[in-house]
């Protein structure tokens, strides 16, 4: 494979376009569903689990797969459903609103992919459980809804 230019560059380049392509293909519709804000948030963070699943030995190797090249100032593309998401559900209600959501929509991406890619592929987390519990924290905080353990605390203490 070396001796036909099949570099690790190459392989990874591949991979990453497959990534891509399946990114795109898995939050269009989700982009052009009815709903509200916060609803298509949850299903685009649902799928995002589901992407990388399905890429999961890609993402153990690397955190850069989804780093694309992108204009100065402009966030990378991978954000954008988010970034929708957000600002919909900020209209609508459903969402609190948001300073800068494109920090908003970058701190919602990172905070699903970065803690269920090694919930999945080093602790054996199976997917329903991985999925719903770091979809779960990030969601609770965008909506405005404490986690269920500080409900308890402060009922606790009142």
């Amino acid at each position: 494979l070396w001796r036909q230019g099949l570099t690790l560059e190459v392989l990874v380049g591949a991979l990453v376009g497959e990534l891509a392509a399946d990114f795109r293909d898995t939050m269009y519709p989700i982009l052009t569903s009815a709903g509200t804000g916060r609803d298509r948030l949850e299903r685009g963070l649902f799928a995002l689990c589901e992407i990388l699943d399905r890429h999961l030995p890609l993402m153990l190797a690397t955190d850069e797969a989804f780093h694309q090249d992108t204009a100065p100032g402009q966030p990378p593309d991978y954000l954008h459903p988010f970034i929708q998401f957000l600002r919909e559900g900020a209209a609508d209600g459903s969402l609190l609103p948001s300073d800068d959501v494109v920090e908003d929509a970058d701190i919602a991406f990172n905070g699903v992919a970065w803690p269920y890619v090694p919930l999945r592929g080093r602790h054996g987390w199976p997917v329903d459980r991985a999925s719903r519990r770091v979809v779960g924290v990030v969601l609770a905080g965008l909506a405005g809804a404490p986690p269920a353990a500080d409900e308890k605390r402060g009922k606790e203490h009142a």
